[in-house]
């Protein structure tokens, strides 16, 4: 199931459609139908340039951090736990480069470690992430994470980790058997959550889900205002990942929610 869905997200998302759309194009214009093959052209192109300008990524991306209704909550001191959902390793022309946690991971990482020393050691760290990949291990991710946080100072048993799960939907079942096992007789669960901006909506939805109440510190969040500029008139590749990464958190919302994961 995990295949299929990571598979179908792989299709469907901008850069899967484009290529489609492109094929598409080629195979009309064997069959010699010119005109479609044109319309189905210009959507493609409309669809590549539209999301590889920089208004059109801005407004995907603030629309989801916006989205996030919680943002009242805060820190009441009963937390019991800081929480870093891990966002892969590092790969580079789609290989994994060893022992290299991407941006997204060292980002929240970071904000993971100062949390702990602001809070003076009292909470302990939980990074949870595994293979989104058949080719990678489990718990490389998280081994790695937690090697850097006791170099930068963290206590090793004030690391606990979950190397195994795949996506943000298991990353809250983690998250609650850790507070379970650790936390028996809490009558309630809290935490400080921490992963970027534009995934925030869905996973403090989802450990609501879950039973646990999560306080967000969010990362890497989209500057504003908006500012124009005579770069921003044109296609950029920063655009387009960005729009990609913001559409793929649109649609993991609307997935979540239709299959009863919210």
């Amino acid at each position: 199931m995990f295949l299929f869905v990571t598979s179908a997200k792989l299709l469907f998302m901008p850069p899967g459609l484009i290529a489609l759309g492109m094929g598409i194009t080629f195979l009309l214009l064997r069959r010699h139908r010119h005109r479609a093959a044109q319309a189905v052209l210009c959507l493609t192109l409309v669809l590549y340039v539209g999301l590889s300008l920089a208004p059109v990524a801005y407004i995907l991306a603030r629309g989801l951090e916006t989205f996030d209704l919680h943002r009242s909550l805060t820190r009441n001191g009963r937390e019991q736990a800081i929480v870093i959902l891990g966002g892969d390793l590092e790969r580079r022309s789609g290989v994994y480069v060893p022992n290299r946690l991407n941006v997204a991971s060292m980002h929240r990482l970071e904000r993971g470690i100062a949390l702990y020393h602001e809070f003076h050691g009292v909470l302990p760290l939980f990074y949870t992430s595994g293979p989104t990949d058949p080719t990678e291990l489990p718990g490389v991710e998280t081994a790695l994470a937690s090697g850097t946080a006791v170099v930068a100072g963290v206590v090793p048993e004030q690391i606990w980790q979950d190397g195994t799960s795949r996506n943000t939907y298991e990353n809250g079942l983690a998250t609650q058997k850790m507070l379970k096992e650790h936390f028996p007789a809490a009558s309630e669960y809290r935490i400080i959550l921490v992963t970027s901006a534009q995934h925030m909506p869905r996973s403090i939805r989802v450990m609501k889900k879950h039973g646990i109440t999560a306080v967000p510190e969010s990362v890497d969040e989209t500057p504003e205002p908006f500012q124009w500029s005579f770069r921003a008139a044109f296609p950029t590749i920063d655009s387009f990942s960005s729009s990609i990464t913001s559409l793929n958190e649109w649609v993991g919302l609307i997935g979540y929610w239709v299959t009863g994961r919210l």
